[in-house]
């Protein structure tokens, strides 16, 4: 696992998930965020290309009277919209809550909307009949907004591009109010709601703040070393000395222009212990080796 250097890295604004993906797109405008497969190709999505669909999703969620700390549930397969919409939701400080399409049980999806209080969902086409099957149940729900077009519509159901549409207009209105809203949103105010099985008991909602998010990087780091090690789910795959022990995050790349790789992609040794050595020692003092230290965290959010 590659480390980061001695490199303080200054947070001057809350390291929320909007503000990271405002700096991922500043710093890899170019580079593809999401592959999507159209026909028989993965046809790619820019930062830059995701950002205006975001706004104007967001915007119009917005203009519809989504407020700070409201909650909209998201039941959709995985797609460019689904990253659009959940990113939306987050600007306009609401809180996400994610449910698998398998759930097919109908009490069981009432139960988390009911239980959420989601004043708005979000919903694919093969998703719509299971709202609509139960909406009436749902005291909270004011409106279904579906990603995909329909041939008709509830009244109290909503095209996706009608949203963005609202959008566009509300921010050419109102954009010092929208850029005031998603700069507004705190570290510690909760980005998402997530449901377990409830295999055994009602299901529970574990609230994510923005800051758990970043966290969770970190842990899913975690997780996939520990399932290597004895007693996880591939032990013996590897010899255990190659296992980390200590992880830091890089907050640069290793690239033949730094010379941390030769010309045959190689890392060179010796240039990285000259450039990482304190970095490498405070890995192994009490504050540095928990993965969740303060330099990973700060390196995790420069990284967006």
């Amino acid at each position: 696992m590659a480390v980061s250097g001695p490199i303080a890295v200054p947070m001057t604004h809350p390291r929320t998930l909007p503000r990271l993906f405002e700096a991922s797109v500043e710093r890899f405008p170019g580079l593809a965020m999401m592959l999507e497969k159209r026909g028989d190709r993965y046809e790619g999505t820019t930062y830059a290309q995701m950002r205006p669909r975001v706004h104007r999703f967001a915007a119009g969620l917005l203009s519809l009277g989504l407020a700070a700390g409201d909650r909209v549930a998201l039941v959709a397969e995985g797609r460019n919209d689904w990253v659009m919409a959940e990113l939306g939701i987050l600007y306009c400080g609401a809180v996400n809550v994610p449910i698998s399409v398998k759930i097919d049980e109908l009490a069981d999806l009432a139960f988390r909307l009911r239980h959420a209080g989601c004043r708005m969902v979000i919903v694919s086409r093969s998703q719509v009949e299971k709202i609509r099957a139960m909406k009436r149940e749902l005291p909270d729900l004011m409106l279904t907004i579906v990603l995909d077009p329909l041939d008709a519509y509830d009244a109290d159901e909503m095209e996706a591009a009608a949203v963005s549409a609202r959008g566009e207009s509300f921010l050419a209105d109102r954009r010092e109010a929208f850029d005031a809203q998603w700069q507004s949103v705190a570290e510690r105010d909760p980005a998402n709601i997530c449901y377990t099985s409830g295999t055994t008991a009602d299901p529970k909602g574990i609230i994510l703040t923005h800051r758990n998010g970043q966290d969770a990087v970190l842990r899913l780091i975690e997780a996939e070393l520990a399932s290597y090690r004895d007693g996880g789910e591939h032990a013996g795959l590897f010899p255990g000395r190659w296992i980390p022990s200590v992880v830091a995050v890089l907050d640069e790349p290793f690239t033949e222009q730094n010379h941390l790789l030769n010309s045959t992609l190689k890392m060179v040794r010796g240039k990285i212990l000259e450039r990482y050595q304190g970095r490498i020692d405070e890995l192994y003092t009490p504050q540095g080796r928990p993965i969740l230290n303060d330099r990973n965290r700060a390196a995790i959010a420069s990284l967006g």
